[in-house]
C-alpha cells in the first residue's frame, strides 16, 4: 500500500498531463487572433497593509506561446501596470465570439515562444481588515462565469495546469500574529510572512487560500489512518461543532477509500462555514451536511479535473449519484446540452446535479445488466487520470473502454444535445486553422441559455456573504 501512495506522489510531482491542446480555439482579435497560452510558472506577493488598509499583489507569470498573436489571460481587477518581456503593455477585456465569457487580450502582437508577463493590482474582494487583523480567502464557484482564481490574482484557464508560489506580507501588525490556510505547502517565515508552495498539477480552480488572525475560528488537528498506511494530516476550523465536523470527515474519508482508494492529497483541510460548500484540492469550505459531497469532490473535481467549462458537469453529476444513493435504473433520463454549450464556457450546467446525475444512474443500469459495476469503473477511471484534466470525451472513452459498449448516440442525444454531438447545431471545431474560417464560423453564433437549478450543497451566494464567511 505504501508502495501505491508512492506512486500517487510520483505522479503528482511530475510534468503536467495535459497541455495547450485542451484549450479553447483561439479567436480574431485585432489584426490576428487573441491566443490562448500556456503557463509555465507563476509566482505571486500579496502586501496586507494594515495601516493603509491594502491589499497590493505583484504578480510573474512565464508563458509558452504556441502561436503568433495576443496573449489571452485572466484578471478581473484592473491592472495597476501591466509588463509583456518588461514592455509597458496594456490589456482589453474581451468577449469570445460566442459571448460566453470574457478574458484578458493583452495588447502586443507577439511571437511564438517563451514570454513574461509582470503585473501590479490592488485586491479588493476576499480582504478583510477589522481592529484585530485581517482576513482574506479565495472563494471560488463553478456556477457562475469568470469566479475561479481570477477573482482574486492573475491566471489562466481550467486546461492548463500551473506552478504557482504565493509570499503573503502582513506589514504594520506587529503582535498580531495571523494564520494561513492553504491546500500547498506552507512555510512561516516570521510572524505574518508566510510563503506556499502549490503541487504543480493545480489549476485555477485548485487553490484554496485563507488567511486569518490566529484563533479568531477555533480550530482542531488530527491525523487520518489511510488504507495506504499514511498518517493524513487534518485540520478542521468552524464556529460550529469541531467534533461533528471531525466525526463527519472522518466517516466520509473512510468511505472514499473504501470505494475509490487512498485519498488523492496530502492533506485535509476543512472549513466548518455553515450554508452550502465549495469543492477544492483536498480542501473543502462546507457546512457538516456537505461535507461528503465535497471530499468526494477531491477524487472527481480536484484530482481528476475538467479541463473546461463543458467537462464540469461530470464531477457534480458523480457526487450528485452518490448523494442519491449509488441508484441504477433502466430509464435514460432527460435531454440536456451540459458540454453542448459554446467552446469558450467557464462554468458548469446546473442540470449536472439532476439529469446528469441521472445519467449516470442510466449508465449504471447499462452495466449492471451485464455483470459490471459503475463504482468499479469509477475507481479505475480515477486512478488512470488522477493530477491531469479531462474532458466529457475522456470520460465517454474510458466508459467505452470498460463496458464495450458504444456511446456515442447516449452521449449526443443526452450530454451534448439531442441529435447533434457537437451540442445541438453548435459550431464543431475540427479543422478550423485559419483565421477567416474560424471568423466565419463564428459569426451568428450566441451563447446557449442557461437554466438555473439551486442545489443544497452549492448554493449561490452573494458577494456579501462571501465576503462574510472570510472571519465569521
Amino acid at each position: 500500500m505504501k508502495r501505491r501512495f508512492l506512486a500517487v506522489i510520483l505522479l503528482a510531482a511530475a510534468p503536467a498531463f495535459a497541455s495547450i491542446e485542451q484549450a479553447p480555439p483561439n479567436f480574431p482579435y485585432a489584426d490576428g487572433d487573441a491566443v490562448f497560452v500556456d503557463f509555465t510558472k507563476a509566482d505571486y506577493k500579496i502586501t496586507y497593509d494594515f495601516a493603509a488598509k491594502t491589499a497590493t499583489v505583484e504578480s510573474e507569470m512565464e508563458f509558452d506561446m504556441p502561436a503568433k498573436g495576443y496573449p489571452i489571460f485572466d484578471l478581473i481587477p484592473e491592472p495597476l501596470s501591466l509588463k509583456l518581456d518588461d514592455t509597458a503593455v496594456t490589456a482589453n477585456l474581451q468577449s469570445d465570439p460566442d459571448g460566453a465569457s470574457k478574458f484578458r487580450v493583452v495588447n502586443q502582437l507577439s511571437t511564438p515562444g517563451s514570454h513574461r508577463l509582470s503585473i501590479v493590482h490592488k485586491m479588493k474582494q476576499g480582504v478583510s481588515f477589522r481592529a484585530a487583523g485581517v482576513a482574506s480567502g479565495f472563494w471560488m464557484s463553478d456556477l457562475s462565469d469568470r469566479e475561479y482564481l481570477e477573482q482574486y490574482l492573475p491566471t489562466n484557464f481550467e486546461f492548463d495546469q500551473i506552478p504557482m508560489k504565493i509570499r503573503v506580507e502582513v506589514t504594520g501588525a506587529k503582535g498580531m500574529p495571523h494564520v494561513l490556510r492553504a491546500n500547498g505547502t506552507v512555510k512561516t517565515v516570521s510572524e505574518n510572512i508566510f510563503e506556499v508552495e502549490f503541487p504543480k498539477f493545480y489549476t485555477t480552480s485548485s487553490m484554496f487560500f485563507h488567511l486569518l488572525p490566529v484563533g479568531a475560528v477555533p480550530s482542531m488537528e488530527f491525523t487520518f489512518d489511510s488504507v495506504d498506511g499514511r498518517k493524513l494530516p487534518v485540520e478542521i476550523y468552524t464556529t460550529g461543532s469541531l467534533k461533528g465536523y471531525a466525526d463527519e470527515v472522518k466517516y466520509v474519508l473512510k468511505e472514499l477509500e473504501t470505494d475509490y482508494g487512498p485519498f488523492p492529497h496530502a492533506k485535509v483541510i476543512v472549513y466548518g462555514a455553515g450554508g452550502g460548500g465549495m469543492e477544492y484540492s483536498g480542501a473543502t469550505m462546507s457546512a457538516l451536511s456537505a461535507v461528503g459531497h465535497e471530499l468526494f469532490h477531491s477524487y472527481n473535481a480536484r484530482a481528476v479535473m475538467p479541463a473546461q467549462g463543458n467537462a464540469g458537469w461530470i464531477d457534480e453529476a458523480m457526487s450528485s449519484w452518490r448523494d442519491r444513493g449509488y441508484q441504477a435504473k433502466k430509464t435514460p433520463g432527460l435531454t440536456t446540452k451540459m458540454a453542448g454549450h459554446s467552446v469558450w464556457t467557464r462554468m458548469t450546467d446546473d442540470n449536472a446535479y439532476t439529469r446528469g446525475a441521472a445519467f449516470l444512474e442510466w449508465m449504471a443500469g447499462k452495466m449492471e445488466t451485464r455483470g459490471q459495476s459503475f463504482k468499479t469503473f469509477l475507481r479505475g477511471y480515477f486512478e488512470k487520470n488522477f493530477y491531469s484534466t479531462v474532458t466529457t470525451e475522456t470520460l465517454r472513452a474510458a466508459m467505452e473502454a470498460y463496458s464495450t459498449l458504444d456511446l456515442e448516440s447516449d452521449f449526443a442525444t443526452y450530454i451534448y444535445g439531442k441529435g447533434t454531438k457537437n451540442g445541438g447545431g453548435g459550431t464543431s471545431w475540427g479543422g478550423l486553422s485559419t483565421r477567416a474560417t474560424r471568423e466565419a464560423a463564428c459569426s451568428g453564433r450566441v451563447a446557449a441559455p442557461r437554466s438555473v437549478i439551486e442545489n443544497p450543497f452549492h448554493p449561490r451566494i452573494s458577494r456579501e456573504q462571501t465576503q462574510a464567511l472570510l472571519w465569521p
